[in-house]
């Protein structure tokens, strides 16, 4: 008992506590073996060539991404400047031309107005979600929401709401209006821009520009006096050379009675695209050409101004009436849908300038 007593202290055999330099020795000899193996103390495995190459690769793209500029700043016909998201965009529309436009250039809108189907242009228009939109009320919220858009784009006809559409949905709002040919082409150039379809708009454009050529080929060099009337339940309007329809006649080579009259003011904003009509200025001015466009649906007050215009003996006596050279053109085409399809506009209108050059 005493020799196996004495072989312990602090309650180890002494035989243990010989061992235990030895184990330390070994136990750091394999730590240093361990880092000599990897590089290095607490370094990572190297990559290999392969890993290395990727990520060269992968840097440049990386940097270049995160570089890229979140938004962008677009000025709009008001002179606006309005910050937009930058990449491809989700855009919804306001008015019917807007929708022929973005799809002329290759791209289709989340949503458009909702019009009578018979006027839907294109037919795959047809499959766009529809927005109910108001002169008084402007566009439903609710419904513009739904679609979850970009941006909102609208003509100064709703140009009142686009605060309202701003502040509501927390997206921006572009006011955008076409009231010429030249505007049409403009047009093409700033909505391919802001689809990121720039591209197909170059080539529409170009093509659109061709057939426009044609149009102005074998023209006299003055056209005819012509007057444009513009009618609602309400009241008339004449166009002017600033309005769509007036311009087209101006590329036609005809003359326009209302040049240099002043501007429509419409609540207290001025529209140069029409004066007020008068017409003891009608009657003094004589035109050879009338043109007629009527507003909206057949209705008993429209229908009720028409008459008592077509009744009153001045117009009856105008040249134009007497040679039956009066001719009602439909607002869609003429007023609503400023777009490709001007040149169907302009061939429809060129024969009733000048019926003689008709085969």
């Amino acid at each position: 008992m005493e020799v196996g007593m004495g072989q312990f202290r602090n309650g180890m055999p002494r035989a243990a506590r010989r061992l235990i330099p030895l184990a330390l020795f070994l136990f750091l000899i394999g730590i240093l073996g361990a880092s000599c193996a990897y590089g290095g103390a607490g370094t990572m495995p190297a990559p290999s060539q392969e890993q290395a190459a990727t990520e060269e690769k992968e840097a440049p793209a990386d940097s270049a991404k995160s570089e890229e500029p979140a938004t962008r700043t677009v000025i709009d016909d008001t002179q606006r400047p309005v910050v937009i998201p930058s990449g491809p965009l989700r855009i919804a529309v306001t008015d019917a031309w807007m929708v022929e436009l973005l799809m002329a250039c290759g791209h289709t809108p989340v949503a458009r107005p909702q019009i009578p189907d018979e006027h839907i242009y294109p037919a795959a228009a047809k499959d766009i979600p529809e927005i109910a939109i108001s002169h008084s009320a402007g566009p439903n919220l609710e419904q513009l929401a739904a679609v979850q858009p970009d941006i909102v784009l609208t003509s100064s006809t709703f140009g009142r709401f686009a605060g309202p559409i701003a502040a509501a949905l927390r997206i921006p709002v572009l006011i955008f209006n076409v009231n010429s040919i030249e505007g049409i082409l403009e047009k093409m150039d700033t909505l391919g821009t802001l689809a990121g379809c720039e591209d197909e708009a170059q080539n529409a454009k170009s093509e659109l520009e061709e057939r426009i050529a044609e149009q102005h080929q074998d023209l006299p060099d003055e056209g005819p006096v012509v007057f444009g009337v513009f009618g609602t339940s309400e009241s008339f309007l004449a166009f002017t050379g600033q309005s769509y329809l007036g311009n087209m006649v101006e590329h036609l080579r005809g003359r326009l009675t209302t040049e240099g009259d002043p501007p429509y003011m419409y609540r207290g904003i001025p529209d140069p695209a029409y004066t007020p009509f008068s017409l003891e200025i009608v009657v003094e001015r004589d035109p050879d050409v009338i043109l007629v466009v009527r507003h909206g649906g057949p209705s008993e007050a429209r229908e009720g101004n028409f008459d008592s215009l077509y009744a009153n003996p001045a117009w009856a006596g105008l040249r134009a009436v007497q040679e039956e050279r009066i001719y009602e053109l439909s607002e869609w085409l003429y007023m609503q849908y400023p777009g490709p399809r001007v040149i169907q506009a302009m061939e429809e209108l060129r024969p009733l300038l000048y019926p003689d050059a008709q085969e």
